[in-house]
């Protein structure tokens, strides 16, 4: 069964875009190459060529008196339903109402449902003064629709209160955690701003010489803890298919780390 990745909160800043960004690069790693897509105002994740994001745009005011033109999104329908792989969608703060209007106008992620699909949406939850406006936009999209949802802490800005989510964590909805570290600025928080200003994936990067070997080699470390995070979810695991052979992500320098512990899980 293909997952409908949908990366989406109300709140801005919170990291849509990263999040697509690591989940699509997830399952290129597991040769699933999923369909990328960006429907964000200014989008960000569309700018990462090595992913092949497809845009599409709702801003064009296709519809007099109409800020968005929605029907754009049958487009994002039609391609789901025909691509027969993963999907990856960032929905940023500034589409985060069209999109759910859209999706609750006409029942879309029923639709995608009675398809055979799993929709699943991915919602950040930064750690700062804006934590309680994240839970809020969980609170609206479990009330919107019947997906699951995958919880990111995000504590770039500060750690999130777990406690606050206990409630909605411990869930037959909640299909588990991630977490987002604040990385040391001036090594692992360079690194990954230094490939994400760069507008490429951690493997291009780990491709190019320029980065030097230990930003390579700690960008590997950081992509091996964000995979092991990915493959512990259930919903999100490798397909047995790929799992039946040893798989392990190189470092640098040669060396590997495999993911024995996550499939495990």
């Amino acid at each position: 069964m293909s997952v409908i990745n949908v990366v989406s909160t109300g709140v801005g800043g919170a990291g849509t875009s990263f999040i697509a960004w690591w989940l699509a690069q997830y399952f290129r790693f597991f040769q699933e190459n999923p369909y990328c897509a960006d429907i964000s105002l200014c989008p960000t994740f569309a700018r990462y060529s090595g992913l092949e994001v497809d845009y599409i745009d709702i801003y064009n005011c296709g519809e007099p008196f109409s800020q968005f033109n929605l029907r754009s999104l049958d487009i994002w329908v039609d391609r789901v339903l025909t691509q027969g792989r993963p999907c990856v969608l960032d929905v940023s703060a500034s589409s985060f109402l069209p999109f759910f209007s859209y999706v609750q106008e006409a029942d879309v992620f029923g639709l995608l449902k009675e398809s055979g699909l799993r929709v699943i949406v991915h919602v950040p939850i930064t750690g700062d003064d804006r934590q309680n406006a994240s839970v809020s936009c969980l609170k609206s999209m479990l009330e919107w629709t019947q997906a699951d949802f995958v919880a990111w802490h995000n504590d770039f800005h500060g750690p999130v209160d777990a406690a606050a989510l206990a409630s909605l964590e411990t869930g037959a909805r909640c299909l588990g955690t991630v977490k987002i570290e604040r990385n040391r600025s001036s090594t692992f928080g360079r690194d990954i701003l230094d490939v994400m200003m760069a507008e490429l994936t951690i493997e291009e990067a780990l491709s190019r010489p320029e980065f030097g070997v230990m930003p390579r080699r700690r960008l590997s470390i950081l992509r091996q803890q964000m995979f092991e995070q990915l493959a512990a979810i259930p919903a999100l695991s490798p397909s047995k298919r790929l799992l039946s052979s040893p798989l392990n992500i190189p470092l640098s320098l040669g060396q590997d780390r495999s993911f024995a512990k996550a499939k495990r899980r």
